[in-house]
Order: C-alpha cells, then sequence, then structure tokens
C-alpha cells in the first residue's frame, strides 16, 4: 500500500509542543467566542484541561489537541484519548483546515457522514463547532 502524502499545514512552524499547543488552544478560545461561549484560559501548559467555556450557563472543561496525519489512511486523525473520567472534553483541531470538532467516539474524520451522537462532548452542544 502506498502512503498518502501530508497536505500542507496552517500554524506554527516550530517543533515546541507548548507553543504548538498554545497556538491551537488560542485558536479554539477565539473561535468559541466568536460561537458566544465564555472561555477562562489555564495559566500554564500542563494539566488536563486547556480551557473552560461556559456555553448556556454551563461550564465545559476541554482539551485542545492537533490532529495527527495517518500516512496509511491519508486523513487527519484525533489523538486516542477520550473523555478522561467524565471531567474534560477532547476537542481536536485540524492543521490542514483549522476546522474545530469534537472527538468522535471511535476516532475519525469529520467529513465522514456519521450521526452527531457520535461526539464525545455534553449533551446538546455536538453542533456547537459547525461552520
Amino acid at each position: 500500500m502506498q502512503q498518502k502524502p501530508k497536505p500542507e499545514t496552517l500554524g506554527p512552524k516550530s517543533t515546541d509542543k507548548c507553543l504548538i499547543g498554545d497556538y491551537w488552544e488560542y485558536h479554539v478560545a477565539m473561535v468559541a467566542l466568536e460561537k458566544g461561549a465564555e472561555v477562562y484560559r489555564n495559566v500554564v501548559c500542563t494539566g488536563p484541561i486547556d480551557i473552560v467555556l461556559k456555553i448556556e450557563g454551563e461550564f465545559v472543561p476541554i482539551d485542545v489537541k492537533q490532529k495527527a496525519w495517518s500516512y496509511t489512511k491519508g486523513i487527519w486523525l484525533a489523538p486516542k484519548a477520550a473523555n478522561k473520567a467524565g471531567i474534560v472534553w477532547g476537542v481536536a483541531v485540524n492543521p490542514a483546515t483549522k476546522q474545530i470538532s469534537w472527538y468522535y467516539v471511535s476516532g475519525g474524520n469529520p467529513t465522514w457522514n456519521r450521526p452527531s451522537s457520535i461526539f464525545q462532548c455534553p449533551v446538546g452542544l455536538e453542533g456547537f463547532w459547525d461552520d
């Protein structure tokens, strides 16, 4: 099987994981603000919670991760980590498009035609990141 080439990515060109993480956290925070959420950021780059969103009166702690390119599948995949014991919700950013999505129950690609119930997110917020 021939590997599929990785598309060009947006965002920082640095390899510093803290810088990359901070960049995508700020991106998610700005998009959440534009969608009407209140945003509370973590002040350090360690810990399970990167951002806490307040959406319609509900506090939603999230962990922001950059998707990784799968050379064998030819798509961007979210990390395998799931909702950490019901404490924090995973949000994945595609570095080629800057598209944000909740984690899927079994990983995957947000361009697939899947029902919204497949997302790992608070009930009622399945479409929050939709454009």
